[in-house]
């Protein structure tokens, strides 16, 4: 009984952990004025793939990308789109050709990301998780 308890506590964890404790690599970044603290993995996925233009307060989602050959990108599309880079390109390539919708801009750097989310209120993106924040932008939780 007891290790049945210890095993189910463990599994509630893993599956509430935010992604960010999970991958030290990146941080999940909005604009400090979004009131959410908060998202889940399959609802920030949605926002980037462009599945929903909006979070669930009805405000339009402005996500911003890292490069597309850079190692943060295919870390964060392999933890938070479950997908490799190579499928999120062909993706994007059919909703351009079809046109649907175009991918969220790819900024150069850190630093890029960061004054684009700064500047929309809605933004959101991911940087290194080293990079030092400013107050007009937070780290929001990502879970599964």
């Amino acid at each position: 009984m007891r290790l049945t308890l210890i095993a189910l506590t463990l599994a509630v964890v893993a599956l509430t952990a935010p992604v960010a404790a999970q991958d030290k690599d990146f941080v999940v970044i909005v604009n400090a004025f979004n009131p959410f603290i908060t998202i889940r993995a399959d609802d920030l996925s949605r926002i980037f793939l462009k599945k929903s233009a909006t979070w669930s307060n009805g405000q339009a989602a402005q996500p911003v990308d890292q490069p597309e050959g850079s190692t943060l990108r295919r870390r964060f599309t392999a933890r938070v789109l479950n997908r490799d880079t190579g499928s999120v390109k062909s993706y994007w390539q059919q909703q351009v050709f079809s046109g649907r919708a175009i991918p969220p801009p790819a900024l150069d750097t850190d630093a890029a990301v960061l004054e684009f989310v700064r500047q929309h209120p809605y933004g959101v993106g991911y940087v290194s998780a080293s990079t030092p924040l400013t107050s007009e932008v937070r780290v929001i939780a990502v879970v599964r």
